[in-house]
C-alpha cells in the first residue's frame, strides 16, 4: 500500500475516533444548566478509548506503518535488484555479442585494406598504361598532323609548279613576241641614234657656252662677297675707333652737370648696346652663304655701306663732343644730333638684321618660328642719387634694356618669360630712392609701345625667371589680335625633352638682332631640371678669322633662350653655364609678385626678390 494513502486512512480513523469519544454537547448554547447532573465521561464508560490508550494505539499504528513502509521499500528494492541483475545479464550478453561483431569487423576491415592496396596497385598500373597509350596517341596525332602539313606543302608546291610552268610558257610566248617587236624597234632606234648624235653634238656646244657664263657669274658673286666681307672688315675696324670714342665720351659724360649727365650717360649706354648689335650683324654677314643671288648681295653691300657711314658719323660726333667745349644750348643740340644718329643707326641695324634674318630662314630651322614668337619688353629705370645740382656724391644713374622674349601659350593663357635681370632687379644702383620707371611691350606690327601693368611673378622653381600674364594686359592682347603676326612658340617641356633628347639645340640671344648659334647642352646631373653647357658651335662667327670680334653677343648669357631645331622653347639661361628647363607647371601665377605700379613698390619687391637670389 502506498504511504500517502495509508496516512490519509490513518488521519480519517483518528478524526472519527475523536468525534466518537467526545460526542455531542449536553447543553444548549445560551441556556444555563440549572441543577443538571454530570454524566459519565468516555474514559469512564470506555477505558480502551482513554487518551493514554489512544496514544498507545497511535504509536502502535505508527510502528505498524513504519514496518509496513520498510517492508514495501525492501520489496521495491528487491524487485529493482532483480531487474538490475536481469539487465546486467542482458548487457553482458550484448557486450559479448558486440565484441564478436567488432572482432569480425576488424577482420573484414583488414581484408578490405588488403583488397584496397591491391586495387591501388592495379589502378597505378592502369594509369601508367593509360599514360603510355596517351603518349603513343599524341605521337600518332603529331605524325598525322605532320603528314597532313607535308601533304599540303607538297600539294601547294605541285600547284605552284604547275602555275609557274604555265606562267613560264606564257612569258616565253610574250618574250618571243617582244623579241620580234624589239627587233623591229632596233631598226628604228638605229635611225634615231644617228639623228640624236648630231643633236647631242650641238647641245654640247651650247652647254659649254652656258658653263662658261655660269663660271663668270660665280666669279662675280665671289668678288661681290669679297667686297661685302671687306666692308664688314671696315666696320670691324671702325668698331675699334668707336670703342675709343665711347670711352672718351663716357669720361666726358661723367663730368657734365646734372641736367645733361643723365641724358649723356643714357646715350653712352645706348651706344654700347648699338656696338654689340653692329658686332653681331658683322658676324651674321660673314656667315652668309656666298651662293646668294646677285641682287641680295648687292642689297647687303649697300646696307653695310650705310651702316658703316652711320657708324663713322657717330664716332666723329662722339669724339667731337668729348674733345670740344660747348655751352648749354650747343651741348643740347649736339646731344640731340647724336640721339638722331643713334635712331638712324638703330633703324639701319634693324633693316639689315631683318634682311639677314630673311636670308637666314633659308639656312637655320628654328630662326623663323622663334623670331615670329617674340615680343619686345623695354625696361627703363632712373635712380636719383643726389638731392641737388651742387650736392656731393655720385651722379643720377639709369638702367635701360630691351629684351625680346618668346610668347608661350600654357594653361589657357598667353605668357611672356624673361630673366629678372632684364627688369633691373639685379641692377647695382637699384634702391628705395628709385625715381622713375617705365615698362613697355613692343609688339611687332604695332607702332605704339604698350605699357606693362604687371605684376611680374617669379617662377617657384627658379626665381631668377619671371612671368608676365598677358591676360592682365588688355592693351597688349588687343595689339596682338590686330595687325601683329606674332605666333605663340611651342613649349617642349621636360617630358618632351626627355623623349626627344638634348640634341640639335640652339641658343638665341635675348636682344633684338636675332643672333643665335648651335649649342651642346646636357642634363645637369648635379641639379635636375637644368641643362649644363658643354660647348658652342657658332654658325655665324668664324673664330679663326674674326678673333678681334669678342663680345657678349657670341657667348651665352643669363636671359638667353634655348630652342630646339624645330622651334620649340626648351628653357632660359639662368647664368652663362646653365639653362632652366621650362614646363607647363612653371606657368602659373605664384604668390610672390613684383609690382609695376609705383617706383617705390617696384624697388621694394625687387630688392626682396634679390635677397633670395644670393
Amino acid at each position: 500500500m502506498r504511504p500517502s494513502l495509508l496516512v490519509i486512512i490513518m488521519d480519517f480513523l483518528v478524526s472519527s475516533l475523536l468525534l466518537f469519544v467526545s460526542g455531542p454537547g449536553t447543553r444548549e448554547e445560551g441556556l444555563p444548566t440549572r441543577g443538571a447532573t454530570r454524566g459519565p465521561t468516555a474514559a469512564e464508560t470506555a477505558p480502551e478509548f482513554a487518551p493514554a490508550a489512544i496514544l498507545d494505539m497511535e504509536q502502535q499504528w505508527a510502528r505498524e506503518y513504519q514496518q509496513q513502509l520498510a517492508e514495501t521499500k525492501i520489496s521495491s528494492q528487491a524487485e529493482a535488484l532483480s531487474l538490475m541483475a536481469l539487465r546486467g545479464r542482458e548487457l553482458t550478453a550484448a557486450r559479448a555479442q558486440l565484441e564478436g561483431q567488432v572482432t569480425q569487423q576488424h577482420a573484414d576491415l583488414e581484408q578490405k585494406q588488403q583488397n584496397l592496396a591491391q586495387l591501388s596497385s592495379t589502378v597505378g598500373d592502369l594509369r601508367a598504361e593509360r599514360a603510355r597509350q596517351d603518349a603513343a596517341l599524341q605521337a600518332t596525332r603529331q605524325q598525322a598532323a605532320t603528314l597532313a602539313d607535308e601533304k599540303s606543302v607538297v600539294t601547294a608546291a605541285r600547284d605552284a609548279l604547275a602555275t609557274a610552268k604555265a606562267e613560264t610558257e606564257r612569258k616565253l610566248q610574250e618574250a618571243e613576241a617582244h623579241r620580234q617587236e624589239l627587233a623591229a624597234q632596233a631598226l628604228q632606234l638605229r635611225q634615231r641614234i644617228a639623228e640624236q648624235a648630231d643633236l647631242l653634238r650641238r647641245q654640247t656646244q651650247t652647254l659649254a657656252s652656258q658653263q662658261q657664263t655660269i663660271s663668270d657669274d660665280l666669279r662675280n658673286l665671289t668678288t661681290t662677297q669679297t667686297r661685302i666681307e671687306g666692308k664688314a672688315d671696315a666696320i670691324q675696324r671702325g668698331q675699334t675707333d668707336m670703342q675709343n670714342s665711347l670711352s672718351q665720351f663716357q669720361l666726358f659724360a661723367a663730368n657734365l652737370p646734372k641736367e645733361w649727365k643723365s641724358t649723356a650717360q643714357q646715350i653712352a649706354g645706348d651706344q654700347a648696346r648699338l656696338m654689340g648689335a653692329v658686332t653681331g650683324l658683322t658676324a651674321m654677314v660673314r656667315s652668309q652663304n656666298p651662293a646668294q643671288t646677285g641682287p641680295e648681295q648687292e642689297l647687303v653691300r649697300d646696307r653695310i655701306r650705310e651702316l658703316n657711314n652711320l657708324n663713322s658719323q657717330l664716332t666723329r660726333q662722339l669724339t667731337s663732343l668729348a674733345t670740344n667745349n660747348f655751352d648749354g644750348g650747343a651741348l643740347g643740340a649736339e646731344l640731340r644730333a647724336v640721339r638722331q644718329q643713334q635712331v638712324q643707326l638703330q633703324a639701319g641695324i634693324g633693316g639689315l638684321g631683318s634682311r639677314l634674318g630673311e636670308m637666314e630662314t633659308r639656312q637655320i630651322g628654328p630662326f623663323a618660328k622663334f623670331r615670329d614668337a617674340r615680343v619686345g619688353v623695354r625696361s627703363a629705370l632712373t635712380a636719383a642719387k643726389v638731392g641737388g645740382v651742387n650736392a656731393p656724391g655720385p651722379a643720377p644713374s639709369s638702367f635701360s634694356t630691351t629684351t625680346y622674349a618668346p610668347m608661350v601659350y600654357s594653361g589657357d593663357r598667353f605668357w611672356l618669360i624673361l630673366h629678372a635681370g632684364d627688369l633691373g632687379v639685379t641692377w647695382r644702383d637699384l634702391d628705395d630712392d628709385l625715381d622713375r620707371m617705365t615698362f613697355t611691350a613692343l609688339v611687332p606690327g604695332h607702332a605704339v609701345p604698350q605699357p606693362l601693368h604687371g605684376p611680374a611673378r617669379p617662377l617657384g622653381g627658379e626665381p631668377r625667371l619671371v612671368l608676365f600674364d598677358l591676360r592682365q594686359e588688355p592693351g597688349i592682347l588687343t595689339a596682338l589680335n590686330g595687325a601683329s603676326q606674332v605666333k605663340a612658340a611651342a613649349l617642349l617641356g621636360r617630358k618632351g625633352l626627355e623623349k626627344r633628347g638634348a640634341r640639335d639645340l640652339y641658343l638665341f640671344k635675348r636682344t633684338g638682332e636675332g643672333l643665335g648659334f648651335a649649342v651642346e647642352l646636357a642634363p645637369d646631373l648635379a641639379q635636375p631640371g637644368y641643362l649644363a653647357l658643354r660647348s658652342t658651335y657658332n654658325r655665324f662667327i668664324n673664330f679663326l678669322s674674326t678673333q678681334l670680334i669678342s663680345t657678349a653677343a657670341q657667348r651665352p648669357e643669363a636671359g638667353d633662350f634655348v630652342v630646339t631645331s624645330e622651334g620649340g622653347v626648351v628653357g632660359v639661361m639662368v647664368d652663362d653655364q646653365r639653362a632652366y628647363i621650362l614646363s607647363d607647371a612653371d606657368f602659373v601665377a605664384g604668390p610672390r609678385a613684383i609690382s609695376l605700379i609705383t617706383p617705390r613698390d617696384f624697388a621694394h619687391d625687387a630688392l626682396e626678390l634679390r635677397k633670395t637670389l644670393k
